[in-house]
């Protein structure tokens, strides 16, 4: 370590001497900038009996940051929180429609990344990195959607964050759901009767004996989707293209036009998937399934 002060000291001393030769404001822009302070924390002048206190001064002022980081990650988490409590309050009233509406907005509020002391990388990026979505609280507001599943025709939905949610049984019918994320979602015996997914993302989402008659699927991602026994023969904007990007067509409710392609071109897309049992829950990220899906599994699992 003491090599490393001497080294720098000589290399202090050469660029000291090269500004003095140079003539330059340089010299005053390194003393009065701090420059000349903060080189003198971790190496004093020879002569003085100060002791390097470089490290010492480093702590503290990552202390210092860490504190204005965490005091603004409070200060925004504060805000979305008294949001919640307030549609909390609003799902007991009268208001109960407006409060599920507004859920979609609060899910997406900017919050900056919880800085944590022991990951200097996380109090960087809370105090200078883009604000993010606050998890915690977007998967309340999720578990809220869950919970009034039963009641949520004709609720604006749109954007809302339902990634990973569990539904066994709910009525979205005219539910507005354009934009919506529903990714790894799990849905079986909804009602999606003329619900509105315009530009919505199914990604690796599964659907049992769902009802979309009416529904607008109009770009919506398909990818790695699983529909089993769904009524999607009348469902409204959807293609053919999109169809053939889903894992699973199982004996869906499909137009004969559609199943005709299918059978001909796709015959393994109305298939129950090849190995597919609860070993292999990559798209539901390995969750704890309620014993409804479990029954599900069980029973074709053996087909």
């Amino acid at each position: 370590m003491s090599a490393i002060f001497v080294l720098a000291n000589k290399a202090w001393q050469k660029t000291v001497k090269f500004i003095k030769s140079i003539k330059t404001p340089a010299k005053f822009i390194i003393r009065y900038s701090g420059i000349e302070f903060i080189y003198r924390k971790f190496v004093p002048p020879r002569n003085s009996e100060t002791l390097p206190t470089g490290f010492i001064w480093l702590f503290g002022l990552y202390i210092a940051l860490f504190g204005i980081a965490f005091n603004r990650y409070e200060s925004r988490t504060v805000k979305i929180d008294n949001l919640i409590d307030n549609i909390t309050v609003q799902l007991l009233t009268e208001r109960r429609f407006y409060a599920l509406s507004r859920i979609r907005d609060i899910q997406w509020q900017p919050c900056p990344l919880k800085p944590i002391i022991f990951n200097p990388v996380s109090v960087f990026l809370s105090l200078f990195g883009e604000d993010r979505q606050y998890e915690e609280m977007a998967d309340y507001l999720k578990n809220i959607v869950v919970d009034h599943r039963s009641n949520l025709n004709s609720v604006n939905l749109g954007y809302c964050d339902l990634r990973g949610a569990l539904f066994q049984g709910g009525n979205f019918e005219k539910t507005i759901l354009m934009y919506s994320k529903l990714d790894q979602a799990v849905f079986a015996g909804v009602n999606f009767k003329n619900a509105q997914f315009f530009n919505a993302k199914f990604n690796n989402a599964w659907f049992t004996e769902c009802n979309f008659e009416g529904a607008d699927l109009l770009s919506v991602n398909l990818e790695g989707t699983f529909f089993s026994k769904c009524n999607l023969e009348a469902a409204k904007g959807i293609e053919l293209d999109q169809l053939v990007k889903c894992r699973s067509l199982y004996q869906c409710k499909l137009k004969p036009t559609w199943l005709e392609v299918l059978k001909r071109d796709y015959p393994k897309k109305l298939e129950w998937p090849d190995g597919y049992s609860t070993d292999e829950i990559a798209i539901l990220k390995k969750r704890i399934l309620p014993p409804y899906f479990e029954k599900i599994f069980r029973e074709h699992s053996s087909d």
